[in-house]
Parts: C-alpha cells; sequence; structure tokens
C-alpha cells in the first residue's frame, strides 16, 4: 500500500540504525507477501450478506494507491453515492487507475442506513413516508429501494446506483448504534418487538453491506488506514 510514509535515517538514532533498518526491511518483505495473499484471496470471494456485527474484517482488503471514506448521516438524495461514484471516476479517467486500484468506503447512519435495505424493508416499514423518499415512477412516498438499483432517471445516475458501485468495489457499512435507534422507533410504531424488527432488517441487507459497532469508529478506523475523509451531509 503507498500511503504509508517510510521510516528515514533522520528518524532514527545513529548508533543501531543498521540493524533497525534491516529488522524493518524484513518486516516489510513479511507484511508484503502476507498482505498480497489476503488481498487475493479477499478480492477471490463473492460479497456476502452480514447479518452479524462487522468489527475490522472490512478493513482488510484496503489495498488500493489511494482511498477515501465518505461519511453520509443522511439520504440527502444520494450525495454519498454520487461522490463515491465521481471520486472513482476521476481516478479512472484522468489518473488512469481502475477502481480495484482504488479504497471507496460509505459509512452509513441515521435515514443514510436505508440506502442498504432491499426492497421489502422499504415497504414493509414505509421508508418512504418515514424519510420522505418519494418514488419517481408513481410520484408517491417510495414502497422500494429507490437507490439500490440502475435505473435511467432515478433518484441517482444509473451509474451511481448501490448496485453500481458495489460492482465497483466499494464497501458499504452500517452504524450499529443508528440501526439500533431506527429498530427502536419502528418497534414503537407498532412494527413488532425490537428482535423481531432487526431480524427482519438484517435479513434483508443489499449484498455486501455490513454492519459495524459505530459510525465514527469505522470512520477513525479508515484513516488509521491511510483513507481520506469525506463529509456527505448534502
Amino acid at each position: 500500500m503507498h500511503r504509508n510514509h517510510p521510516l528515514t535515517p533522520a528518524t532514527l538514532p545513529r548508533r543501531g540504525f543498521l540493524s533497525n533498518l534491516g529488522a524493518t526491511m524484513a518486516g516489510v518483505l513479511t507484511i508484503g507477501v502476507a498482505t498480497r495473499a489476503t488481498t487475493a484471496s479477499a478480492k477471490s470471494r463473492p460479497a456476502q450478506v452480514s447479518n452479524a456485527l462487522s468489527q475490522d474484517t472490512w478493513l482488510d482488503g484496503l489495498d488500493g494507491q489511494h482511498g477515501q471514506i465518505f461519511e453520509a448521516p443522511a439520504l440527502h438524495g444520494g450525495a454519498a453515492l454520487k461522490q463515491a461514484r465521481n471520486f472513482l471516476d476521476v481516478y479512472r479517467d484522468v489518473y488512469d487507475l481502475e477502481s480495484s486500484e482504488v479504497d471507496v468506503a460509505i459509512a452509513a447512519h441515521g435515514s443514510a442506513l436505508s440506502l442498504f435495505f432491499q426492497d421489502r424493508v422499504w415497504e414493509k416499514f414505509g421508508l418512504g413516508e418515514r424519510f420522505d423518499v418519494k418514488d419517481p415512477r408513481t410520484g408517491t412516498a417510495a414502497r422500494r429501494n429507490v437507490f439500490a438499483s440502475r435505473e435511467e432517471g432515478g433518484i441517482v445516475p444509473a451509474d451511481a446506483s448501490v448496485e453500481a458501485l458495489q460492482e465497483r468495489g466499494v464497501i458499504f457499512l452500517l452504524c450499529n448504534n443508528s440501526l439500533n435507534g431506527l429498530v427502536g422507533k419502528l418497534a414503537h410504531a407498532g412494527f413488532g418487538t425490537p428482535e423481531a424488527v432487526r431480524a427482519d432488517i438484517l435479513a434483508a441487507l443489499l449484498p455486501g453491506a455490513q454492519v459495524v459497532p459505530a459510525a465514527v469508529v469505522a470512520l477513525s478506523r479508515a484513516q488509521e488506514k491511510g483513507l481520506s475523509y469525506v463529509y456527505s451531509g448534502g
């Protein structure tokens, strides 16, 4: 990964520099081999729905030359999706880097969680009414996830849909704290017990979506891995 800063002689005491340098180079070689093996394994696996709380597994595949994580605190017309698309497009069109060479993640909380729910969640829990999202096909409150699939004339361009971005390797993260908050509101509205509502939602995440303990921690962890940060608040 090219985002790390190399050690220089100026940062080390003169005595022991050569021995430290030798140990460092040996460690770099070992890490490089392990990273390539892990990356190859991760990229060969198909995306799967994660119903359990994911902590740091999503960090394993972050090996691109450049990377960015987008914080999506609300739907805002799919702003985070469009920004992620633009980020990948510029690196492809201007810098000749394919999406496999660039890391992109979206950390969703608040109403943005619903970007990554299947249609049946939108319909069952009336998320279109709850979040004031209209379906371009009907002009009424959305009963499906209008951000999920490629669709001309949709809320977001077809190539900025969740489906299109997933194919380009974008990582989708959902804040567990926000999820618990949404579950509580839906349960209070009469949709069932919190346990039943949570089970319904987790069983209907879009492929590749992962629930993490907290978006704020995911943002921190991504930046520790070298990704830059963008607020997609609209």
